[in-house]
């Protein structure tokens, strides 16, 4: 006899494809969608780049530290609203 734990598990599992299958086909994603998300890694690549070949941080002082961390959340914002935006239509 199979295992209930296991049984659960592949349920579970097969439940997740299906929520991702049917998201995918109700929400596709757009060329722009993608080109943000594929600028968000490339900035995120970069920043840890320069990290491995310096040994230092890459940002600068303090207060453009800062700036950029004000940025990035004003950034992350307008995206989550963006997204909110679409899903309500």
């Amino acid at each position: 006899m199979s295992d209930p734990q296991s049984n659960a598990e592949d349920s579970l599992r097969k439940l997740g494809q299906r929520l991702r299958r049917g998201w995918e086909r109700t929400r596709p994603v757009t060329p722009q969608e993608m080109e943000k998300v594929r600028q968000a890694v490339r900035e995120q690549w970069e920043k840890e780049h320069e990290k491995d070949h310096s040994g230092t941080p890459a940002a600068g002082s303090p207060a453009e530290q800062s700036e950029q961390s004000l940025q990035e959340k004003q950034r992350r914002k307008a995206r989550e609203r963006s997204r909110d935006h679409d899903q309500t239509q």
